[in-house]
């Protein structure tokens, strides 16, 4: 039996890309992470480091002050937040300085 790997074609580097990222973390809102709130805005960054995609999410419910407390914010991979907001992997490839809002049930660029 042989066994035939493309790894060359540009499909194949896309998809790999795409495996790759989901594996990484992102910042989310304590309230998305608990499960209070969805992901409702969503900004893509420079990531810091390998093992950062760049990506922050937030519901637009977070308290008072939570945007200058760190310990309002925690890193979650993105594939763990695709699995409950699937409309988020329709975004995630896109480029540093994106900037998504939630409208009705997919996620619009601001």
């Amino acid at each position: 039996m042989l066994v035939r790997v493309e790894l060359g074609t540009e499909q194949r580097q896309q998809l790999m890309q795409r495996i790759l990222l989901r594996g990484k973390g992102a910042i989310v809102s304590r309230v998305i992470a608990g499960g209070a709130q969805p992901v409702r805005f969503a900004e893509r960054m420079e990531p810091l480091d390998a093992r950062d995609s760049g990506w922050a999410f937030s519901s637009g419910a977070e308290p008072e002050g939570a945007e200058s407390d760190p310990r309002s914010y925690t890193v979650v991979t993105l594939s763990r937040l695709v699995e409950r907001f699937p409309a988020l992997d329709a975004i995630l490839d896109a480029p540093v300085g994106a900037r998504y809002r939630l409208d009705g049930e997919t996620f619009v660029e601001e």
